[in-house]
């Protein structure tokens, strides 16, 4: 499906740091929770780690594919 190759695109290319930050942001933590845990010196560190990531992409195809899912609808067509 392209709706999962794209999600697997995003994933692929994050760091570490990246994958950190979309991991607690997925948790529900608050940006200044996060950057707590992550030992960042300013907000702004998180935001790039995020806006980098492609976090709200990541989080709209999520939610786009649980919806999806939740309809039972087929994601392949054949």
């Amino acid at each position: 499906s392209i709706i999962l190759s794209l999600l697997i695109e995003i994933i692929k290319k994050w760091t570490v740091k990246q994958k950190k930050a979309v991991d607690f942001r997925k948790t529900g933590l608050s940006q200044n929770q996060i950057k707590e845990k992550m030992e960042l010196s300013a907000r702004s560190t998180l935001v790039e780690h995020l806006q980098r990531a492609g976090w709200k992409e990541y989080d709209y195809i999520v939610k786009k594919l649980a919806e999806l899912l939740s309809k039972n609808t087929t994601l392949i067509k054949y």
